[in-house]
């Protein structure tokens, strides 16, 4: 015997109780592979190639990568990390964030990122605040933070969704918390979703 790239086991002759034997061995390879695809269509994630800005608006639109497919009936946990800056050392449009979600689905969620009123300091000591929502609803409210007015604010989502009866997509959804026309607020490349079934 020897072993196919996928694993699968091959005999080296033709043999009929060799063949036999393969057979019952191959579909024993076949049903543990239908069990490691399984095991891996349950996680995944989502990593930001490109910067995305946002200028003068305060109404929370769908992040073009932040997403995923989910199915019908079931639980997610997620976790979302964001680079987040504004342009041109101003800390005045901030930055909030939401959720688009399928039908009937529900998320619990919290927000983790600078406190707004601190947030002209440099994000590595201005103090950071956890806002959480239970059971919200998808487009039911946001949360918002700070973003320090140089360099890079880390921003945070971490939260369960539940699905009811219908599946799709689960979808980051922000905007400035101040609309500013003259600044752009930017969630730039390297920012990710990562989600895994329960």
């Amino acid at each position: 015997m020897h072993l196919t790239p996928l694993g699968i086991r091959v005999p080296d002759n033709t043999d009929s109780t060799e063949l036999w034997t393969h057979f019952d061995n191959m579909a024993d390879d076949i049903d543990a592979l239908i069990a490691l695809r399984a095991l891996a269509t349950k996680s995944g994630g989502t990593r930001k190639a490109v910067n995305e800005p946002v200028t003068n608006s305060a109404a929370v639109q769908n992040d073009d990568d932040l997403k995923f497919t989910a199915e019908a009936n079931s639980i997610y946990v997620v976790d979302v990390y964001m680079l987040v800056s504004v342009g041109s050392g101003s800390s005045v449009p901030d930055f909030k964030a939401g959720w688009s979600l399928p039908a009937l689905a529900n998320v619990s969620w919290s927000l983790i990122g600078p406190d707004p009123a601190m947030a002209s300091a440099s994000p590595q000591i201005a103090q950071m605040v956890q806002n959480g929502l239970i059971e919200q609803a998808s487009g039911a409210a946001t949360l918002a933070c700070g973003v320090a007015n140089t360099g890079f604010t880390p921003v945070q989502i971490k939260g369960t969704i539940v699905t009811g009866a219908n599946a799709g997509v689960c979808n980051v959804q922000w905007a400035q918390n101040t609309a500013t026309a003259a600044v752009a607020t930017t969630v730039n490349k390297g920012s990710y979703i990562a989600w895994r079934k329960l």
